[in-house]
């Protein structure tokens, strides 16, 4: 019993890890976009189709945000897969 709870403990991390990687890389990804990009997925999230925050002159603290978080989402999924292989 104790092997297969390791087993699904370890899986559970593994597969964690491996999401928060992923929305991590993206987000890195998409801070390194144009504004014409980051304002046409911004607006493809909304019902309404016009997200009015983005605009040319903060587009750049949208960057920043969006930078942060990946490496913080990236950090959090090292930490996660460490902490698996334990």
């Amino acid at each position: 019993m104790q092997i297969k709870m390791k087993c699904g403990k370890t899986l559970l991390l593994n597969s964690a890890s491996a999401a928060l990687a992923l929305v991590g890389v993206l987000l890195l990804i998409a801070s390194f976009q144009t504004f014409v990009v980051l304002k046409s997925i911004a607006n493809s999230l909304l019902s309404d189709h016009n997200f009015n925050s983005l605009t040319q002159s903060n587009v750049i603290i949208f960057k920043i945000y969006l930078a942060a978080t990946g490496l913080v989402l990236l950090v959090l999924a090292t930490s996660y897969a460490s902490n698996g292989n334990n």
